[in-house]
């Protein structure tokens, strides 16, 4: 805790720096500064006949005035150059300063949450002090703790939606098979070509066996680095493009294994009779709770527990 001698001293220091930026400013800003601001009509003027009404002025005036000689008797003051400097207002512009201060404080000190409130994890991240935290804590924003599932995944959907939802996951199938028959087919190729016997029949060769297909220019070798370079880089910048997407919608990983959405569930079109009472009772909502919270990323995602049917041995 600040003691009252400490406070007392800041603001005595707080007004004197503010009293000094004043005084710097005024004298900073000359008359002969202002004069040079000011344009050629508000310096010069002509000299005109007076009127009648000024000339009254004049006649009325004493003839001890010193207004009288110049034939003028305006008693208008001089307006001032700037505002004269008042102590009340300096001690409330510090006040105001310290109270502001003082809020600022105490807001960083206590954090005040809300208890029935469900942004209470996102609150938390917000006070970090790191600024990757930070970052997330916006991102986290994005991500839906429950998904719903579309229409056609419904006991009793209508026939268009139903067969939209057959056709995306019928896609992912196929996309899922391609993408392992390519890595397959790319694991044999690799297998075949790195042979230890096709590599000590090159050895074998003799120099003047080896073809001049062998031999290329170093054009063609640069071209054929800059393509390869081009494509690194897309596939990189597209894989940054899938992640960048993916955190907007996915939790960040927590432990061993990565957090896998579930797939949609939907009926085939023999199994959909728009009933009630033809539905299964699945056990689903321990796991639609622990889905929820893995989707969050309050829990660890974790692989079913496998039950072990422990051995009985019988003596003979």
């Amino acid at each position: 805790m600040v003691s009252a001698a400490e406070k007392r001293k800041r603001r005595r220091e707080r007004k004197q720096r503010l009293e000094e930026d004043v005084n710097r400013v005024i004298k900073n800003k000359t008359p002969n500064e202002q004069v040079a601001d000011l344009p050629n009509e508000d310096l010069f003027f002509i000299d005109e006949e007076p009127t009648k009404t000024a000339a009254r002025r004049r006649g009325r005036g004493s003839a001890g005035e010193g207004d009288s000689v110049s034939g003028s008797n305006d008693k208008k003051k001089a307006k001032a150059l700037y505002a004269k400097p008042n102590q009340k207002s300096l001690d409330r512009v510090v006040e105001a300063k310290e109270r502001e201060d003082e809020r600022e404080r105490k807001e960083r000190e206590t954090q005040v949450y809300d208890l029935w409130g469900g942004g209470g994890a996102t609150a938390a991240k917000k006070v970090a002090l790191s600024a990757r935290r930070k970052k997330e804590a916006g991102k986290a924003a994005l991500r839906a703790g429950t998904v719903i599932e579309p229409a056609g995944c419904s006991y009793n959907p209508r026939y268009d939606d139903h067969q939209d939802v057959v056709a995306e996951v019928v896609a992912e199938q196929v996309q899922k098979n391609l993408l392992e028959s390519a890595n397959q087919e790319w694991s044999l190729a690799v297998a075949e070509g790195n042979s230890k016997k096709s590599a000590a029949e090159k050895r074998l060769k003799k120099p003047h066996e080896v073809s001049n297909q062998n031999v290329v220019s170093v054009k063609k070798t640069l071209k054929a680095i800059r393509k390869e370079e081009r494509e690194r880089g897309g596939r990189i910048k597209r894989k940054k493009e899938e992640a960048e997407e993916k955190k907007k919608h996915l939790p960040p990983r927590l432990g061993r294994k990565r957090f896998e959405p579930e797939e949609n569930k939907v009926a085939t079109t023999d199994d959909i009779d728009g009933s009630i009472r033809t539905l299964r009772s699945t056990p689903m909502v321990a796991n639609a709770v622990f889905n929820k919270l893995q989707r969050k990323g309050l829990i660890e995602p974790r692989d079913q527990a496998v039950k072990r049917r422990r051995r009985r041995y019988v003596r003979a």
